[in-house]
């Protein structure tokens, strides 16, 4: 009874300090925070250029705003394309630029990502469902070209589908026409950012009259890539709970633990689901106070046996967990906190494990545990990289003999590069 007092106690104790933290944190993250903050620069209305920090969200935000704090500033602020000419990302990176184009035939103004520049330029603009790019001449005439079929178009027979598809590049074709090769290309490449590039520049430098480089820009694919691997490093303190279903007792721990990993960010797409692949590292080192074995079939007199007998036992081992997951943001944007969800299955091991009692000492083994991960916190921005508190849950099973049921109550702070 004094051990589940006093285990009572501490799980009390774990839970307040959670909640404070967890407050606190909320309490400090209601200002707008830059969820993918980037070096790089705007170019006003009035042609100045202003170097600053540009917070690269997805392709469709990014086409009807730029999120940018300007050097000398403290706080973001959201620039239309009424307000700014164009915003670029450094070192070669994507470069978006305000355009007013007729969209399947109504007129739109936004922020066009300009993916080559020269006697025929070319841009692609998201608008959250459809894929559109733009080629614009010396004398201004504008060519739209769609992405994706639509599924009226692939239920049609081949011939039609041709048709179709010859239709669709149509004014692209004409504007390219000296070029019999730029012509077929449309008719028959897929219909990327990467194959449009490589059609329209081969063009230019066949075909160009303007004096001067034909090509002055072309966007810089490894800088705009679209998947982003980030270094994370965790720290902090779990709280482990060991049972076994044949022993009435539970163990608990206290430990600190690590981890590292990899999370994968898709800047281009948004950042509210990023995978995970972790590594962690617990030590679990306890005392169960007062067990005894529950009831057992004893086959010496041919019937249950009740176990009133209590013992202590004392355990340590190594938790070593492979995390692989998923961490979700939710309610992001200006004046929302980060609020972060994360879950991942467990697959892992317990390294050198020893149990001593007054019953007997097992020898040191390791055995295989699986289980699951849940896990809620919030995510603060500091410059270029981000912090994130996580309080998380952990259920893991295994068949060892003295051990064959783990739960752990973590709290984690995580650096991600």
């Amino acid at each position: 009874m004094e051990h589940r007092i006093r285990h009572l106690k501490l799980n009390k104790r774990v839970s307040i300090l959670m909640v404070v933290l967890l407050s606190t944190i909320s309490i400090s993250a209601q200002k707008y925070k830059a969820q993918n903050p980037v070096e790089g620069f705007i170019v006003t209305n009035t042609g100045d250029t202003i170097q600053g920090t540009i917070d690269y969200l997805s392709e469709e935000k990014c086409a009807m705003s730029c999120m940018f704090k300007g050097k000398a500033e403290n706080d973001f602020r959201q620039y239309t394309p009424n307000d700014i000419q164009s915003y670029r990302l450094l070192n070669n990176g994507v470069f978006y630029v305000r355009r007013n184009y007729p969209v399947d035939g109504v007129s739109r103004t936004f922020f066009a990502e300009f993916l080559l520049q020269g006697s025929v330029s070319l841009y692609h603009y998201f608008d959250g469902q459809q894929h559109y790019y733009f080629l614009e001449d010396e004398k201004g005439e504008i060519a739209q070209i769609k992405q994706a079929e639509d599924e009226k178009e692939l239920q049609t027979t081949p011939g039609e589908m041709g048709r179709a598809r010859g239709m669709k590049v149509m004014q692209a074709s004409q504007m390219l026409q000296q070029s019999p090769q730029a012509v077929n290309d449309l008719q028959h490449k897929d219909l990327t950012s990467r194959n449009l590039t490589s059609i329209v520049r081969q063009y230019n430098e066949t075909f160009c009259s303007s004096w001067g480089d034909c090509v002055q820009f072309q966007y810089d694919e490894k800088a705009s890539k679209t998947a982003k691997p980030r270094l994370r490093l965790e720290a902090g303190l779990a709280y482990w709970m060991s049972k076994n279903t044949d022993v009435a007792g539970t163990g608990t721990s206290l430990q600190p633990t690590i981890g590292i990993g990899i999370d994968l960010d898709f800047p281009r797409y948004g950042r509210k689901l990023t995978p995970q692949f972790m590594l962690h590292l617990s030590r679990l080192s306890h005392t169960i106070k007062n067990f005894y074995f529950k009831n057992s079939y004893n086959t010496d007199v041919d019937k249950v046996v009740v176990h009133t007998n209590y013992y202590d036992a004392k355990q340590q081992g190594y938790n070593v967990l492979v995390q692989m997951g998923c961490l979700h943001r939710l309610a992001m944007g200006e004046s929302k906190n980060n609020l972060l969800l994360q879950w991942a299955i467990e697959p892992g091991y317990m390294l050198g494990f020893k149990s001593e009692s007054e019953v007997g000492d097992e020898d040191t083994s390791s055995f295989p545990l699986f289980g699951i991960h849940a896990g809620v916190g919030f995510e603060i921005p500091t410059g270029s990289h981000h912090l994130n508190i996580l309080l998380g849950y952990d259920w893991l099973k295994s068949k060892d003999a003295i051990i064959d049921r783990l739960q752990g109550i973590s709290l984690k702070i995580a650096w991600i590069k």
